[in-house]
């Protein structure tokens, strides 16, 4: 059964934050003065504690049937259905199910 789902600032996209099975997301690299809770409760920033890299897994409830991009990070891999969130040799080896590449326009 589909959410009713708010309509995004972008002509086409849906807010799907309450999608996320939030007691199941996870961050690797997250400095914790810009935790993932804060950002999902709409923090403006998630910054890295150490490099340029964070990863991020957002569970999601239900079955999303629609794309959604953003303006940023610069380059999104996304994978389905891993039982755990990998680590940074994992996720750069690892198959993705998409690779977005995002302009600084």
């Amino acid at each position: 059964m589909a959410a009713n789902l708010s309509t995004g600032d972008v002509p086409g996209q849906s807010d799907i934050t309450s999608l996320i099975d939030k007691k199941q997301t996870g961050c690797l690299n997250g400095d914790d003065s810009t935790a993932l809770e804060s950002l999902l409760e709409g923090a403006n920033a998630l910054t890295s504690d150490c490099d340029e890299q964070l990863i991020l897994s957002f569970p999601f409830n239900q079955l999303l049937m629609k794309d959604t991009y953003g303006e940023t990070p610069k380059i999104l891999r996304v994978f389905s259905n891993l039982l755990k969130i990998p680590d940074f040799d994992r996720a750069s080896s690892a198959e993705a199910l998409r690779i977005l590449w995002f302009t600084e326009n």
